[in-house]
């Protein structure tokens, strides 16, 4: 006579603590990571633009201050100068000596004695951003798994054509917003819908389509800013892209995508 086995004494999913751990070291990673490769792409795009022989401006970048630290503000991580093309660009394929001249005129507008405090000030937000989105992450992967995925789905999409409605309307509705869509004001509505997106994920797994309701929003925050089509660019322009662009995909990447490898999501 075949007697029945007993059921195992440990549950087959990933425990509580391990979930937390994951998301938590997932978030603090993908902020300081994405906030890394949002630098690295945003001194490329301004070496991209003058090399094209287009000026960004940045004399007029707007700052943020930080909250009892006076002496900190966000700013994107170049000086506050209006970088122009240099000249003398030969007509062949790749001209190295202009490509040299332009990064020549990014590198003085770096001045890493004054741009260190700003790049530390950006990766500690980056990191505290992920840890807060990995940590509330964890809570709704543990609370409510998969099966409320396709109501926070609807949530973020919503979230994100809310974020672009109000820069859509904003001077063509008498639409009062208890904040100035300064770049302050910005990034608060760029926070709100990159939230919403990577919880969404934290608990449906990793879509790609979540990344490209960021993006879009902040594009067309800071693209109706310049005006349409846009016939400048400024910093902080380039930056907010940058680093909306690489934060989220690094919390995605290190937090979600790993944790499904992981059997965690």
């Amino acid at each position: 006579m075949v007697e029945p086995q007993a059921a195992p004494a440990n549950p087959s999913g990933p425990s509580a603590l391990r979930t937390l751990g994951h998301f938590l070291r997932g978030g603090l990673l993908g902020g300081v990571v994405g906030c890394a490769f949002a630098v690295l792409l945003f001194y490329l795009l301004v070496l991209g633009f003058l090399y094209a022989g287009q000026a960004v401006q940045g004399a007029d970048q707007e700052k943020i201050a930080i909250p009892h630290l006076p002496d900190v503000v966000l700013t994107p991580p170049i000086a506050p100068v209006d970088l122009e093309p240099p000249s003398g660009k030969q007509d062949k394929a790749v001209d190295v000596d202009y490509l040299g001249a332009c990064w020549g005129r990014i590198w003085e507008g770096i001045d890493l004695g004054k741009t260190w405090p700003t790049l530390a000030a950006w990766t500690g937000v980056a990191a505290l951003f992920g840890l807060a989105i990995g940590l509330t992450g964890a809570l709704l992967q543990l609370l409510l798994g998969h099966y409320w995925s396709p109501l926070l789905g609807v949530l973020a999409l919503c979230t994100a054509l809310a974020g672009i409605g109000v820069f859509v309307s904003r001077d063509q509705l008498p639409i009062t917003l208890p904040f100035e869509l300064d770049s302050q004001g910005r990034l608060l509505i760029y926070t709100a819908v990159a939230t919403m997106n990577l919880w969404w994920i934290s608990i449906a797994g990793f879509r790609f389509r979540a990344l490209l309701f960021i993006l879009a929003t902040v594009l067309v925050g800071e693209a109706l800013q310049l005006g349409l089509p846009p016939d400048k660019w400024t910093t902080t322009a380039l930056w907010h892209a940058c680093l909306f662009l690489f934060v989220p995909t690094g919390y995605a990447w290190l937090a979600v995508e790993r944790g499904q490898t992981k059997n965690i999501i």
